[in-house]
């Protein structure tokens, strides 16, 4: 959550809604979303940024907090 949070998004919200519609594609049936299901953009990002957390939860809660933030 906090990748998402803290990335940079320059391609606005359409590469952010782009980014959880792939996501909630490959994350499998659990639904939940982790570090592994996002874009090589975003994962050379995250090693790149120390401490960054695995994004975890369904794709629901993930959006709603997103938009929250």
């Amino acid at each position: 959550m906090d990748l998402l949070i803290n990335y940079d998004w320059p391609g606005n919200v359409r590469q952010l809604e782009h980014e959880l519609e792939r996501a909630a594609i490959v994350c499998g049936q659990d639904n939940t979303i982790d570090l592994d299901d996002l874009s090589s953009e975003l994962i050379i990002y995250a090693n790149a940024t120390p401490g960054t957390p695995k994004a975890k939860g369904k794709l629901k809660d993930i959006i709603e907090r997103v938009e929250r933030d």
